[in-house]
């Protein structure tokens, strides 16, 4: 592991990164709760 990196040892949370890494490869949006779309309501155009 790099200098100032931990290692992840949480299985859910491996999982969402490596799905996230593969629609990153594939072109897709990833999935992230951070953004404004997360923070916005429906009318203003977020989830």
């Amino acid at each position: 592991v790099k200098e100032n990196l931990y290692p992840e040892h949480d299985l859910f949370i491996q999982s969402m990164k490596l799905k996230n890494t593969l629609r990153y490869l594939m072109g897709e949006e990833q999935i992230t709760h951070f953004g404004l779309d997360y923070y916005m309501s429906e009318e203003e155009g977020g989830i």
